[in-house]
């Protein structure tokens, strides 16, 4: 048995070493125990937890909730957040909170009272030179396995470009949102760097 262990553990090291993915079930990081925050918030997070991180924040008691959060520098001093709009928008108050005014979204989605994914959304004049160092900044951020294991992704009409990596039930995909503007020389692409951090098991239990 000790022998056989041996030799597994010196093929994945080989795997590794020479660029292939055979060995990277045996060495996920995805968990959601480990997992570090994005903006303060974690995968599992109750609604109890949100409302004690902002003053007056009104998170439905459903099965299923989505929040759209947003920066503002008018809400009154004495105010966290403004009330919860018909489908989920609220704004924060960016003088209690400064890193919201750094982003331009932050979507949380809960099953059943607890946060299955959340998404945040940068500016398109965002600090990152390009997509690939947007990426690599994520992975670093969030602890995630060398890059070469990333699935790239290529936009389509339903999905953004990027990369993700998936496994023990969580997915984590991240890259630019291209967007069509328009300038004074015509059309021009406009890149919005996002990631996602999703609980996929949470969120198959609730399309059952």
């Amino acid at each position: 048995m000790k022998q056989t262990g041996k030799s597994f553990g010196i093929a994945c090291l080989f795997l590794i070493l020479s660029a292939q993915p055979g060995c990277f079930s045996q060495r996920c990081r995805l968990d959601k125990s480990s997992l570090p925050p994005l903006l303060g918030f974690r995968l599992g997070m109750s609604r109890e937890e949100l409302k004690q991180r902002f003053r007056g924040l009104d998170v439905k008691d459903a099965p299923y909730v989505e929040l759209f959060l947003s920066g503002s520098a008018i809400l009154p001093k004495d105010q966290d957040v403004s009330p919860v709009d018909p489908i989920g928008h609220v704004a924060v108050n960016t003088s209690h909170f400064p890193e919201f005014a750094e982003i331009t979204t932050l979507e949380l989605k809960l099953d059943d009272g607890r946060v299955s994914l959340i998404e945040l959304t940068y500016p398109d004049t965002s600090r990152w030179k390009s997509q690939d160092d947007f990426l690599t900044s994520v992975a670093q951020t969030l602890n995630l396995p060398d890059r070469r294991y990333w699935k790239s992704e290529e936009q389509t009409q339903a999905a953004a470009k990027g990369a993700s990596v998936t496994c023990n039930g969580l997915c984590v995909h991240a890259g630019y949102r291209l967007i069509i503007g328009s300038e004074a020389s015509g059309a021009a692409a406009l890149a919005f760097p996002f990631v996602i951090v999703a609980d996929d098991s949470a969120q198959r239990k609730r399309t059952r």
